[in-house]
This record gives structure tokens, sequence and C-alpha cells, in this order.
């Protein structure tokens, strides 16, 4: 679900016809969702998902209204687009007939392109050409004629194409958000930043939006599939809070890699990791030495040197680590019959230490970490069972006494703290059972105290 859609349904049928004017001098129309339903030459049809499935517009090289329909896969990758006689998302009623079919590699870019040949009367699908990519750029195309290859600016908008021997058959200039763009979609339409531009409407498709050089802007509003305040924005950054503007509105160096992230390269692709969930967790346990005897009803089981271990980590917007230990002397488990069980501890340590960072939200970028531990000079714990017929009667008690110690420690754009604390304590707790066949009733209480308490915390906030 998209975190910005609360839409539901196969489209949303309330997209104006607003065809005919000039662009310069018409208020672009909106859906509820806030995607851009007409913006003078081009109306545009939006499905449940957000994504524009139909476009009707006028061209000068294309004379009247020309309806075009988009399809996507299952990802919501566009795998096609074709001629509608109806106004409608649906396939089956808008008549789409597809007159471009792409094949896309594993980023979604396209590789091939194939086009109604209506040449003959055959009116099947027909190879166009085929792009050659290189870590996520553009680098040539071979089509009918033979190969070009591209030489592109800073942001990688083509700006010179040559044939297979290195001589120039084109030079190709735009403004810097893309309009007043000088060559033709041809060999291949990806010109602006490597992004594929729409003959029919002018727009450039960058995979999650479409967006309108001649506004420098994107037609609809960011979103995120997690549930975010304001999608891939900087609370530092007032640009990044505009969620139609491209690239903070930094166009000459900044690049938009899919119409979400407004940053370059790795940075982008590292903020769309950051942004999606992982998480990895592991445990372990040993004994060092563990012996057991019985003598009729009577038995005992030893252990010396018990640890156990966990590690646990989470990755995302908020990043953090744990680790959690403890280690045990000497455990002592004593079972007389099948009534009685006592159990003692003792030199028991736990020891636990966390860190986490947070990379924006109401409180801004911060940083954290903590750490405690806690000693049990002993603990003992006895339980008991007695049996009458049906009716089995359990009651159970434990107690111990040690001592804890923690640590934490916090910066961040909303100030420094930091605190510790030393606490001797002790605890116990009381427990009982009545079973009679499959029915069962059981409580208890248990409680916990301290001798003494020292802390000592710091608390600086930040100055405004």
């Amino acid at each position: 679900m998209r975190a910005l859609s609360s839409v539901s349904g196969p489209a949303k049928e309330h997209a104006a016809y607003g065809i005919g004017f000039r662009q310069d001098t018409v208020t672009p129309g909106y859906d509820p969702d806030g995607n851009v339903t007409s913006d003078g030459p081009n109306s545009y049809l939006y499905d449940a998902e957000d994504r524009i499935c139909a476009v009707a517009s006028t061209n000068a090289a294309l004379p009247g209204v020309t309806l075009t329909g988009y399809v996507y896969d299952a990802s919501g990758t566009r795998i096609s687009k074709g001629a509608i006689q109806v106004w409608s998302c649906d396939p089956t009623i808008s008549g789409f007939s597809a007159t471009n079919d792409y094949i896309l590699g594993p980023g979604g870019e396209q590789l091939t392109e194939y086009a109604l040949d209506t040449t003959n009367g055959t009116n099947a699908m027909a190879w166009q050409h085929t792009n050659v990519w290189a870590a996520g750029k553009l680098i040539g195309t071979y089509d009918l004629t033979e190969v070009h290859f591209y030489i592109d600016d800073q942001v990688g908008t083509r700006r010179v194409q040559t044939d297979y021997a290195g001589n120039v058959e084109k030079t190709c200039s735009s403004l810097p958000f893309g309009d007043g763009e000088t060559c033709a979609a041809t060999p291949t339409e990806n010109l602006f930043t490597g992004k594929e531009r729409d003959t029919e409407s002018g727009n450039d498709y960058f995979g999650a939006r479409y967006y309108a050089s001649t506004m420098g802007r994107f037609l609809s509003p960011d979103w995120s599939a997690k549930v975010m305040p304001v999608p891939y924005a900087t609370m530092g950054d007032p640009q990044s809070l505009n969620l139609y503007a491209y690239v903070r509105n930094n166009p000459l160096t900044g690049v938009d890699a899919d119409g979400h992230c407004d940053k370059n390269g790795m940075l982008c692709q590292a903020w769309t990791w950051l942004t999606s969930n992982h998480s990895a967790s592991a445990s372990a346990s040993a004994t060092a030495a563990q012996g057991s005897a019985s003598n009729g009803p009577l038995s005992a089981t030893a252990k010396m040197g018990t640890a156990q271990a966990s590690a646990s980590a989470s990755y995302g917007t908020n990043t953090s680590v744990s680790a959690k230990g403890s280690a045990t002397l000497a455990s002592t488990t004593i079972n007389e019959g099948t009534h009685s069980t006592t159990q003692v501890d003792s030199h028991t340590v736990t020891a636990d230490a966390h860190a986490g960072v947070s990379l924006g939200g109401d409180k801004g970028l911060s940083a954290s970490a903590g750490a405690g531990a806690g000693a049990y000079v002993l603990s003992a714990s006895q339980t008991e069972t007695i049996t009458l017929g049906p009716i089995t009667i359990t009651g159970s008690a434990s107690g111990n006494v040690g001592v804890g110690a923690n640590a934490s420690a916090s910066i961040g754009t909303s100030g420094v703290s930091a605190s510790a604390g030393v606490t001797p304590g002790w605890g116990g707790s009381l427990s009982l059972s009545v079973g009679w066949n499959n029915m069962s009733v059981s409580g208890g209480g248990s409680a916990k105290g301290t001798m003494t308490t020292t802390t000592t915390s710091v608390d600086k906030p930040k100055v405004e």
C-alpha cells in the first residue's frame, strides 16, 4: 500500500477533459489524491494505484485528440502502451490495442522495444531497437540502421549522438529542467537524464511517477511503501518537503533515479535501502561441565560455567543493534521424586548493551547507546506438586538478592543527555495453581525492592 493513497476500486473516473488551451495560461487540475488531471495540452486518468493509465493529448504533429493507454506489470513497471477508444483504465472497456511493447532489464530499464507494423497489412509487432546499459547508464542503441552511441552531460542527459565509428550524427540541447529539447526521440526515447520521453504527452517516465519538463515538476506527489510523515524528506531541508519538486529544484547536479530519490547514484540506492526494513538475529548457549546423579526417587543435576548469548539488529530509518549475555558460575537442580523441585543458582551475571541511530522523524537526527549489568549473589526457587486423586496442586516460590547497574547516553538535534546508576535490590514471587481433569485455576504475586539507589544524570538541551 502507498502511504499517501487511500483509494480503492479499479480507476478514478473523475479525471477532467482539459484539452485545447495553452499550457502557460491554465491552472492544472487535480484529483483528491493530488494527481494532476489536466495541464493544458494533456488530460490524465489514474488507476487505483495512482498510476497514469490513460492520456488524452493534443499534439501539433498529431492533429485532434489522441487517446493513449498504458499497461503495467505486477511490480508496477510499464510494459506496454497503445491506442484506446474509451476513456477508461480497464483494457476490456477502453478497447486497448497495443502499439508498443517493452522488454525490460533487472532494474526496470528498457532493453528492447517492439512497435506495431502496419505495412503490408501485417499488423504485427516488429523489433525497433535494443538499448545497451552499463552501471545503470544508457551508452548505446542498435536499431534498424546501425549502432549509435551517446555522450551525456553531468546528469545523464543526451548531448551528442555518434555512429559506430565516432562520427557525430547530431547534437542535442535542452534547458536544465529538460524542456526545450531539440532532439527527437530516435533512435530511442531516452533523452532527459536517460528517461523515456513519451511522444504523445511530452512527459518523461521515471518509473514511480511521470515528470513534466514543461512545468519542471512531477505530475503526482511522492509516496513511499513505508509510512513516513513526508516521504523521502529531510526535515532540515525545506526543498525536500515539496512532494512534486524535481531533485529539490536543483537539476544542474541532482538526478532522480526512479521517481522517488533525489540523490545521485549510490546515495539514492542507499536511501532506498535505509528506508526499507531489514532484520537479523542470532543466539548461542554453552555449558562447560554438567553432571547428574540419582538414588531412588531423588535426583540431582549440577552445571558449572553455563553461558548464554543473543544478538539482534534492525536496519531502516531507525537503525539499532543490541546484544545480551548471561553467565552462571554454578547451578544445581534437585528433583525429590515427582512432587518437588529445588533449584539454586549462585553468582549469576547478566549484561546487555544497545545502540541506535535515527535518521529523521519528529526528533531529527540522533544517536543513542546504553548498557546495563546485573549480578545475583544468590537466586533460589522451590516448586512443590501434590496430587489428590483427580486434583493436582502446584505451588512455587522464588527469591533473589543482587545488584544492578546501568548507563545510557544520547546525542542529536534535540540535545545531549546521559545517566548512570547503581541499584542493590531483592525480589521474589509466589504462585499457586489447582488443576482438575482438563480445568485449572492459577494465581500468584511478586515483589521487589531496592535498598539504596545512586543515580547521576546530565541533560543539556540544544541552544535555540
